[in-house]
């Protein structure tokens, strides 16, 4: 599913009566999800990101402090599928001792990777890599499928899009200068 049907579908009654696992390829749009879906429903976002702290070592003590909260919060932890097994075992402690006062939104580009017991309790959704079609909806006043022959289809992403658009509007004389050297088109598809 994508981004765009994913935000079609009538998340005002389901998106946070229980915990979800947004799960998807890098640059596929979970983020942006997250963030527009809390933010419409006046929810306050509070971010962890699990790649960096893969043990929850640092995040331990925050998230308890986090899901005491009264106020209407969203719990989002990014990149759960890094976490180790020790570390699962806490988030689903946590999440079900805490469940009733905040809302739990796992992201992970892998939801194999996580344990049955919060796979179980979770409400999973993929989100996949977005098409050509995908992209011109959304980017419907930039002639944006002029820029296909620079991205292969298998590394299409949001984010490398709007890397392009970037160096387009701030580096414009750069952009048509280089545009067709390999270079750019390497650095573009690697993000190198």
């Amino acid at each position: 599913m994508s981004v765009n049907e994913l935000q079609k579908y009538s998340i005002e009654e389901t998106f946070f009566k229980v915990p979800w696992i947004i799960t998807g390829p890098a640059g596929c749009g979970k983020s942006h999800f997250i963030r527009t879906t809390v933010e419409k429903e006046g929810k306050q976002l509070l971010h962890w990101s699990c790649r960096r702290d893969r043990t929850l070592r640092d995040g331990r003590q925050i998230l308890h402090t986090w899901a005491k909260r009264s106020e209407n919060t969203v719990i989002w932890l990014e990149g759960v599928d890094d976490l180790t097994q020790e570390s699962q075992a806490f988030l689903r402690r946590i999440s079900e001792t805490h469940s009733s006062l905040v809302s739990f939104v796992l992201e992970c580009r892998d939801g194999s990777k996580l344990q049955d017991p919060i796979r179980s309790r979770y409400s999973i959704w993929n989100i996949s890599r977005p098409t050509w079609n995908n992209l011109i909806d959304i980017y419907s006043d930039i002639k944006i499928h002029s820029l296909q022959k620079y991205i292969p289809d298998d590394e299409l992403s949001y984010r490398r899009i709007q890397s392009i658009l970037n160096l387009i509007k701030f580096h414009a004389d750069d952009w048509e200068k280089y545009k067709n050297t390999v270079e750019i088109k390497t650095s573009i598809v690697t993000g190198k």
